[in-house]
């Protein structure tokens, strides 16, 4: 959802992960999981570094499970503007309730209470903007949409 707005906000094209996945699958998210976690992690990756190559501007989603690969943390940092949208476990349980996503059946707080303390550090690390998620995704955009003015202001005046 912020990620559309966002890109309304800038006029730029918005690319999503899980419409890219299905594009370069053929399949629908919850049918490449069933092959196994670490096949659909692998092509996650796999698109967000595709993603870092395409020329922009474009805002684009990108799976999480990507910042696990110090290659694709690399590309993401090098490629444009980063940001992350920080959640606490419980938010992002309720927010994933009733999708597709079969690693999350059992105890959807605790998967990502534990995949959190894996990530974070990550996330922090080549985010250039850190935000809290549980603000409306309007605020969120409108946030996102300032700072990366600012950063082209400051790049223009840099340039100069």
């Amino acid at each position: 959802t912020v990620g559309r707005l966002l890109a309304r906000c800038l006029g730029w094209p918005f690319l999503d992960n899980d419409a890219l996945l299905a594009s370069h699958t053929g399949a629908r998210l919850v049918e490449v999981a069933q092959k196994g976690e670490e096949y659909l992690h692998s092509l996650e990756v796999q698109i967000a570094c595709e993603l870092c190559k395409t020329p922009g501007p474009f805002v684009a989603t990108v799976a999480a499970s990507v910042v696990e690969t110090a290659t694709c943390r690399l590309a993401l940092k090098e490629s444009g503007f980063v940001a992350y949208l920080k959640a606490e476990p419980d938010l992002l349980a309720r927010r994933a309730a009733g999708t597709e996503r079969p690693w999350l059946d059992s105890d959807p707080a605790a998967w990502f209470s534990t995949t959190l303390r894996r990530r974070s550090q990550h996330f922090e690390e080549i985010a250039d903007i850190v935000l809290d998620a549980s603000q409306p995704a309007d605020q969120l955009a409108s946030q996102l949409c300032q700072a990366i003015f600012e950063q082209q202001n400051a790049q223009r005046a840099t340039e100069s």
